[in-house]
Order: structure tokens, then sequence, then C-alpha cells
């Protein structure tokens, strides 16, 4: 598993983007997790809100893994976006979700963070878009 949900007796699910290693860059597996971690925190009536942060100390999240997920003419990536569906909203999940950022936060990642209630970052954060280095426009429809 590549996301870790801990539900706390204080009604908070802690959800870790847990591939440290990677810099937490989401893969389609993660993807998929965090889409029915969103569903299944949805339909806990013991959850009132949700944590969100990154495994490590490097990165919140890097986006999707480029490392397998590399856009090529014809690949159903340069057409569809794997990650449109990674968001709690997307997700129609209407309880709080607070980002904890620490480290590098950047191109996906703002799926996540644009649609948290809050985000808290550490001393160490910082956010990027390096989408313009792969000739690709940062925008969401």
């Amino acid at each position: 598993m590549t996301v870790r949900t801990e539900r706390r007796p204080d009604g908070v699910a802690l959800v870790t983007l847990d591939r440290p290693e990677r810099h937490n860059a989401i893969d389609l597996a993660t993807a998929e997790q965090l889409a029915a971690v969103w569903r299944d925190v949805r339909h806990d009536d013991s959850v009132r809100a949700v944590v969100l942060t990154g495994a490590g100390d490097e990165a919140f999240c890097t986006g999707i893994d480029r490392s397998v997920h590399v856009p090529q003419p014809g690949s159903p990536y340069s057409i569809d976006d794997p990650l449109r569906t990674i968001g709690p909203k997307a997700a129609d999940l209407w309880k709080p979700v607070i980002a904890a950022v620490g480290g590098m936060a950047c191109g996906g990642a703002f799926y996540l963070l644009g649609e948290a209630e809050f985000v808290i970052a550490s001393e160490n954060a910082s956010f990027f878009d390096p989408h313009t280095t792969y000739g690709m426009v940062s925008a969401v429809s």
C-alpha cells in the first residue's frame, strides 16, 4: 500500500502518501488508492476531518511519477490526465481536509492542495510547478 490511513479516536483520519523513496510521487496504484480512501472516509461517520501528509522529510508530493508515466505520442497519458480524480472533492468528500506540507509540493500535488480547506506548510516546504519544463500547460478544466 502506498497510501496509509490511520483513524484516530478524536475523529481525525490521518492519510499519508507513503512513497518517500519516490518523493511521494503518484503512480496509477497510488491514484486508485487515494480515490478509494476519499470514498471510504466520506461514508465513515467516525471521521470528522482529514489530515493529509507525505511520508519522509523531503516531499509532500511531487505529482505524477514520471519514471512510470512519461507521456509519449500515442500514450493515453498524453491525452488523459491520470491524476484528475485524486483529490478529495473529486470523490465528493465534504469533510474538511487539512494538508500538512513538508518539503516539496509540486505538479500534481496541487490537485490535492487545491481541494484542501487548509494548507499548513512547514519551514522547509516549497511549492512550484514544473509543467513548463516538459512543455505542458498547468491547467485544470
